[in-house]
């Protein structure tokens, strides 16, 4: 999951974090965020697997958007798997796709 801070990252990570582990998966989590309070990029990895995960991967197979920025800087630095899945809001006013190509 990549955004703004202060855009709900941390809580959906958490939800989804507790949500798999209650389903019995193991999981490890990394959250890589900015020297500031809100606004800047960050993101949040969460590593799913039916046994123990012991580090990140940072090739992901779900890549949920809370805004342009977070496409543009993980998309070209080719972190999403090829056969990924990308989530996003394309008719949010604050992400527009022509921005990214």
């Amino acid at each position: 999951m990549g955004g703004p801070q202060g855009s709900g990252i941390d809580t959906s990570a958490r939800l989804f974090s507790q949500l798999t582990a209650k389903m019995g998966y193991w999981l490890y989590s990394f959250r890589e965020y900015q020297s500031n309070i809100k606004g800047k990029h960050s993101y949040f990895l969460v590593n799913l697997n039916n046994e123990k995960v012991h580090s990140v991967n940072y090739k992901v197979d779900i890549f949920v958007c809370f805004e342009e920025d977070a496409l543009a800087t993980h998309l070209f630095f080719e972190n999403i798997k090829e056969s990924g899945v990308l989530i996003f809001n394309k008719n949010s006013k604050d992400f527009l796709i022509k921005n990214i190509r």
